[in-house]
């Protein structure tokens, strides 16, 4: 009996041939973390998989796996603009101003010219009655 890759249309003797050509082949991107049937027909494929899988704790910015989903978190929330109340990272520092300015979730915890994010309404309010930066 041969294996037969349909991607590169090749015909493989026994099962560790083809194994090996699926590993070493520029054609096939297989996930190394928990999913071995799959099988990308690109980088960017594989890379799409680890971003949207809820089982890969994966940084798209740095490229790089972490053994648990709080080991990302406290990575994005040290090397990264990230939002921690939706869990969300972005390119820059603008995109993070711009996300808490612009999302109503936030709209009574963001101060816009300091450019903080407050746990509550009176965490905020409290920051405006006493920052310099507020009184005129």
């Amino acid at each position: 009996m041969t294996d037969h890759c349909y991607r590169c249309n090749r015909y493989f003797n026994s099962r560790s041939a083809y194994n090996q050509h699926v590993r070493d082949s520029r054609n096939h991107w297989k996930c190394q973390y928990g999913h071995p049937g799959a099988d990308f027909k690109s980088w960017r494929g594989l890379k799409e998989h680890y971003v949207q899988s809820p089982h890969h704790p994966y940084c798209q910015y740095c490229n790089v796996h972490f053994d648990s989903s709080l080991e990302l978190q406290d990575h994005c929330e040290g090397n990264h603009a990230y939002c921690n109340t939706c869990n969300k990272v972005f390119k820059n520092d603008f995109g993070l101003h711009e996300h808490n300015r612009q999302k109503p979730e936030h709209a009574d915890l963001y101060c816009i010219p300091c450019r903080k994010l407050f746990q509550t309404p009176n965490g905020l309010r409290s920051h405006k009655l006493n920052s310099r930066k507020h009184q005129t």
